[in-house]
């Protein structure tokens, strides 16, 4: 089936072109202005953007400026060997990460930190680093989000690290004092070590998501928890008794009041062994006692997240058979989860509407819907971003994840 077609308002075209004037800096590729990405983000100003090419890149951080990083081609090739920050976002900015991996060679990969401003990040792997020291000698967490206003994370990965010795497990995303909406991403907990003296006992495995005095929206996640470490298999000379087996890690561990979940796939860590089955260690829960279901199924607006102008721009919506399809564009990342106890369960506030919204289809008997835009032409070496998210009619009334597309001139 071919997508259907629309052709952007001309409202658009006012919203992109006052962003001529602003910059898009390569970091390496065929016309590099930067080899490394913290000298672009240094040299970038607000609303510029920073297109990375594919390589092993070192640590860098973004410090109260509105960028957008965005990895230049499809598929995992951007990766930074350490961690990646965003931190001290006034409200009036916004920060959107597409496509760059990290990998916390020596502490957490991801922290956001003190925003409040919208930071939006996609397409993108987190995986804590190995061994912090100390005795027991713990991983990192996959990524760290405290006292934010407004962070999603859509079609994302966070992963705990390990020591592979003596370790407690480790959380693959924490979570403080923020509001945070993840959609159709991956948190894994390590599992948990085991001491090698008789006696001992294992660690409990980390969560795949823990929170702490936050608001949290998880739709469409699969959160698992790590296992739980086996006790030794020797008895305590002293004591006489085995070690026990640590605790499995849950897929989410937070609040009851301030956590909510559409359609996850929970898979907690099971307890670790021991000699005594007495001694077992428990298996982790889900997450469904620590907050409010909703029914039905996740609902997504998924989009390339680089364009040329000129080009089509297709908008991809899934969510149940035979869901109505009304499509958003707005200025600025505009979702704020908030629950609403009435037809419509899930709703946003914040962002400015570029255009009405707009009725663009139905959902197909697969769930999806597939939808054209056609771009007109930019002024030259002009850019901008487009913020787009689906209103979902059917038996719920859903609004589906957020996303974003930079726009560029063919120029760039």
């Amino acid at each position: 089936m071919q997508p259907r077609q629309y052709q952007l308002a001309l409202a658009a075209l006012a919203f992109l072109s006052p962003l001529a004037s602003a910059d898009v800096f390569n970091v390496r590729g065929p016309q590099p202005d930067f080899t490394e990405i913290q000298p672009a983000v240094a040299a970038a100003q607000d609303g510029d953007v920073v297109r990375i090419w594919p390589g092993s890149y070192q640590a860098f951080w973004i410090d109260d400026e509105a960028l957008t990083l965005v990895a230049a081609l499809p598929g995992a090739g951007v990766v930074v060997s350490g961690t990646y920050r965003v931190m001290n976002l006034a409200a009036s900015r916004s920060v959107l990460i597409s496509g760059v991996r990290a990998s916390g060679s020596d502490g957490i990969a991801l922290v956001v930190s003190d925003c409040q401003g919208s930071v939006r990040i996609r397409n993108s792997t987190f995986v804590g680093g190995i061994e912090s020291g100390g005795y027991p000698w713990n991983g990192f967490p996959g990524a760290l989000i405290a006292n934010c206003e407004d962070v999603m994370m859509v079609n994302c990965s966070c992963t705990g690290g390990s020591s592979g010795f003596v370790s407690w497990g480790v959380d693959g995303l924490e979570i403080n004092g923020s509001r945070v909406s993840l959609f159709s991403s991956t948190f894994t907990g390590t599992s948990g070590g085991t001491e090698d003296d008789p006696g001992a006992s294992g660690y409990n495995g980390g969560n795949g998501v823990t929170s702490w005095g936050s608001h949290v929206f998880l739709s469409g996640c699969t959160l698992r928890g790590g296992n739980g470490g086996a006790a030794d298999w020797d008895i305590d000379f002293w004591t006489g008794q085995y070690g026990y087996g640590g605790d499995g890690g849950s897929g989410f561990s937070g609040g009851s009041a301030n956590s909510w979940f559409l359609d996850n796939i929970y898979l907690p860590g099971t307890g670790g062994w021991s000699p005594d089955p007495a001694n077992v260690g428990q298996d982790g829960q889900d997450g469904n006692l620590n907050g409010t279901n909703f029914p039905g199924l996740a609902r997504f607006l998924r989009v390339k997240r680089l364009a040329v102008d000129e080009e089509g721009l297709q908008l991809n919506f899934s969510g149940a058979p035979g869901d109505q399809a009304y499509l958003m564009i707005g200025t600025s990342p505009g979702y704020r989860f908030r629950p609403m106890f009435g037809p419509q369960l899930i709703t946003t506030s914040g962002g400015s509407s570029l255009i009405p919204m707009r009725f663009v289809g139905t959902l197909d008997s697969t769930g999806s819907l597939q939808v054209e835009y056609r771009l007109r032409d930019l002024p030259a070496f002009g850019h901008g971003v487009l913020h787009v998210q689906g209103h979902m009619r059917g038996s719920e009334v859903y609004h589906s994840s957020s996303s974003w597309a930079v726009i560029l001139d063919s120029a760039w």
